[in-house]
């Protein structure tokens, strides 16, 4: 188990830090080997605090770290609409199947 400084005592300030992304807002878990959250799907951010936003037009992955488009849009949140200049990031071509 980790133990942290108590309030006021050396290294209290590096405490205040780390408790929210202990708590991993609820919606992760805290992992002890990197010190960062591992956010349950549909969740980003240090903490787990933001919600993966698909803006209606895709799902959160399966990690839960970006969108996965619905045919027609593309973009890190499906927020473009797809068209003949659409780049897709470099990560493939979009038409109308996406």
């Amino acid at each position: 188990s980790t133990s942290f400084a108590a309030a006021g005592s050396p290294g209290s300030t590096c405490q205040a830090e780390l408790e929210v992304p202990l708590s991993c807002s609820g919606r992760g878990t805290f992992n002890e080997n990197t010190y960062t959250c591992d956010c349950y799907p549909g969740w980003t951010g240090t903490a787990c605090m933001f919600p993966v936003d698909c803006n209606g037009h895709g799902t959160p992955s399966a990690d839960g770290s970006a969108c996965v488009c619905d045919d027609g849009y593309s973009g890190y949140r499906c927020e473009e609409l797809c068209s003949a200049t659409s780049t897709c990031n470099g990560n493939g071509v979009c038409g109308p199947s996406g």
